[in-house]
Parts: structure tokens; C-alpha cells; sequence
């Protein structure tokens, strides 16, 4: 009888499907995926270690907290610095990953008030063209969020697009940002991609068989436990850099560590600008997706009169004249949506003093504590009835 059921096409179909669907989840055996995931691909390990640090953080729920959200250029903040400008015994809980952008805000957000019931003192937020670009919505998608969130934000029938050319962008950005206008978030095709991901492993994590073949490469490695050189294949190099890592973030809060951020020679940074924005922003529009949950942002944060301070980040000159080439670098006509709200506070931090680069994008370490500084001391005269608060 199972003989004849199977050599019916329709049903052989169905259960070859169903083969695939469940064959495809061993990849998730943390013994197999450890292998399978591409050393490289350091992203996926700070976009799925924000689940781990938020179990974290629901252990301070009787504590004061405050956040730090951002992209990998937001990673190197120190906490502990943080405390000694603000004056406050605050935990400083760094939610930053590599190219996140509003929506990968938006969920942390409400997901930790919903949890913990208790707002934070403030939330630090990074901002400009590239947390607001297409990118930044695509790299989050396969390693953060949630089916229910996905669902809750849908936005099907939306009537604007998903990519907003900049000569286009004033008109819907006065549009997103009105009070008559109810946008959901994530536009159908970011919902479908993120099914797909969600769904299908290895459509999640790209595994490919040179990839992994790669992953077997070995190299020398200081096993400490050993006081000794050893061997090891490229894929435990990198599972013993996480798990090192997970430790590191109950220490960081979350901070990146600096060995994560690679160092251009002076001379290679403008090539290097081409090319990260190749990758970051590839051109002038901006993501109405990324837009909306600005917005919702901006009206949750003021709903709950959480101070939010949003930062312009530093980059090189040579990074900067792309922005400018796009007319993207002042965002003028976002920036006037933020005097509507009171608990706003902007700062344009590109005229710190520190003008040293690890990369086209990023500062390097050693500018972080004039940044903190220069943060600090801004959002404590910019709202001094609020100093309780910092």
C-alpha cells in the first residue's frame, strides 16, 4: 500500500518536499552549523548574539539601563565611559550590528519595553543615509526579527515604493512622516525574503561547498587552556571566537571587540570608500521601509518621553563626498521631521577633533572616548531639565 501511495506523482512530490524541508534543518545541529557557516561571515554571529545579550539583559530588569543602537560603528562604545560622562551608575546595553539600519532598531526597542516593562534611561540611536539604505534592511533580515513581528509589520498594499530616488524623497518623506498617514513597515518582498530565509537554512546562512570546503583550511592557533601553538581548521577558529566573544559581552554589554574592525592604510581609503559603498549604499535611495520605523521610532520614544539621542557618525572625507555626490549627506529634509519632538536631541558629530580611521567608515578606537565626551557633554546642555535622566 505505501508502495502505491509513493509511485502516485502527486504525493512523491509531496513527500520529497517534505524530505528536503526536514533534511534542510540539520544544519541548525549547533555541532553541524559550526562547520557549514562561512568564517567570514562575522555578521551572523552579531545579529543572532543580540538574542543571547537581551536573555542577558532581562537579569537587570530591577536596574537602570539605557541603550546604544547602531551599526558596527556604533560597536566600539565603551559602557564604562559612558558612566563617567553621564554621572550615572546606568548599564549601557550596545545593541549594534554590522549595516543595521531603523527597522533592526524599531524591534529591539519594542521588544525589550515589552519585556521588561521598565523604559530606558536613554537610548543613543546612529543615523545617516546608510542605516536608512536598502542594505540595511536585506543584511538583517536572514538573522534577526521574528515571525510574529514580521507578520504584525506587514505592509502589502502600501502605495509608495520601496526605493525612494532622492529627487523623490522630500515628497514621501513629508508623506511618511504626517500625522494623517499609517504605514505599517516591511514591504511584501522583504516579508517573502525573510520567510524563505527563515524557513530554509540553507538559504539563510548562503552554505555552499567551497565555503565550506574552506572552512577546513587550517591555521596556527594559541590554545591557551595548552600553553601551546596548535592547528585548527578555520570553522573552530571562528566557533572559538564566538564562544569567547558571548563571554566578552557580559563584560562589553554588547561592545564590539576592536580585533573585529580591520585597519586601511591611509593611501587605500578612498578605494576602500568605493568600495564599502558598493556594498552600503550602491546609490541615492533611501528605503521607505527603513523610513516608517524611523518614524515609529521617533512616536514610541516620545509616547514614553525616552530621551533620544541621535547621532551623525564621523566617516573620511573620501566616504563623505559620496554621500555629498548623492545629496544624501545632510538629510535636510528628514532632519526637520525631528522638531515635532521634544525628547529629540540631534547631534552632528563629524567635527570632533579625532580624525583617525580604522576604514573609510569607521573611527578608530582611539577617537571613541573624545566621541563619548563630545556626546555627553552635548545632550546634557541641550536638555538640562532633564539631567536626571543622564
Amino acid at each position: 500500500m505505501l508502495k502505491n501511495i509513493i509511485q502516485k506523482p502527486f504525493i512523491s512530490t509531496i513527500l520529497l518536499a517534505l524530505a528536503l524541508f526536514l533534511t534542510d534543518k540539520i544544519f541548525l545541529i549547533p555541532s553541524i552549523k559550526k562547520i557549514v557557516l562561512y568564517y567570514k561571515k562575522v555578521e551572523i554571529f552579531f545579529y543572532e548574539s543580540r538574542f543571547e545579550l537581551f536573555e542577558y539583559l532581562k537579569t537587570y530588569r530591577d536596574r537602570e539601563y539605557a541603550l546604544i543602537l547602531g551599526s558596527s560603528r556604533s560597536g566600539m562604545f565603551s559602557y564604562k565611559e559612558f558612566q563617567q560622562e553621564m554621572g550615572k551608575e546606568s548599564y549601557i546595553f550596545n545593541f549594534s550590528a554590522p549595516l543595521a539600519g531603523t527597522s533592526y532598531y524599531y524591534y529591539w526597542i519594542e521588544r525589550i519595553d515589552s519585556s521588561l516593562q521598565k523604559k530606558p534611561q536613554w537610548i543613543l540611536m546612529e543615523l545617516d543615509a546608510i542605516n536608512l539604505g536598502n542594505p540595511s534592511v536585506y543584511i538583517s533580515l536572514p538573522y534577526s526579527y521574528d515571525p510574529i513581528f514580521m507578520l504584525r509589520y506587514m505592509d502589502f498594499y502600501r502605495d509608495i515604493p520601496q526605493n525612494i530616488p532622492q529627487e523623490k524623497q522630500k515628497k514621501y518623506i513629508d508623506l511618511i512622516f504626517s500625522s494623517d498617514t499609517i504605514f505599517k513597515g516591511f514591504s511584501a518582498d522583504e516579508v517573502d525574503t525573510y520567510f524563505m530565509k527563515y524557513f530554509f537554512i540553507i538559504n539563510r546562512y548562503s552554505i555552499h561547498p567551497n565555503k565550506i570546503f574552506e572552512n577546513f583550511k587550517k591555521i596556527d592557533y594559541f590554545d591557551e587552556t595548552k600553553n601551546t601553538l596548535i592547528k585548527i581548521p578555520l570553522y573552530e577558529f571562528a566557533h572559538r571566537t564566538k564562544l569567547k566573544n558571548l563571554e566578552n559581552f557580559k563584560h562589553t554589554l554588547g561592545g564590539i571587540p576592536v580585533e573585529f574592525y580591520t585597519q586601511i592604510p591611509e593611501k587605500d581609503l578612498s578605494i576602500d570608500a568605493q568600495r564599502n559603498f558598493l556594498r552600503l549604499l550602491p546609490s541615492s535611495e533611501l528605503s521607505s521601509t527603513q523610513l516608517i520605523f524611523l518614524k515609529k521610532i521617533l512616536d514610541l520614544t516620545h509616547q514614553q518621553n525616552i530621551p533620544l539621542i541621535i547621532y551623525k557618525p564621523s566617516m573620511t572625507e573620501y566616504a563623505n563626498q559620496i554621500l555629498k555626490t548623492y545629496h544624501l549627506y545632510d538629510l535636510e529634509d528628514l532632519i526637520k521631521q525631528f522638531e515635532r519632538y521634544q525628547n529629540i536631541i540631534y547631534i552632528d558629530t563629524t567635527s570632533i577633533s579625532c580624525k583617525k580611521f580604522s576604514d573609510s567608515v569607521h573611527l578608530s578606537p582611539e577617537c571613541y572616548k573624545e566621541l563619548t565626551k563630545f556626546i555627553s557633554t552635548y545632550a546634557k546642555k541641550k536638555v538640562p531639565n532633564q539631567s536626571k535622566s543622564f
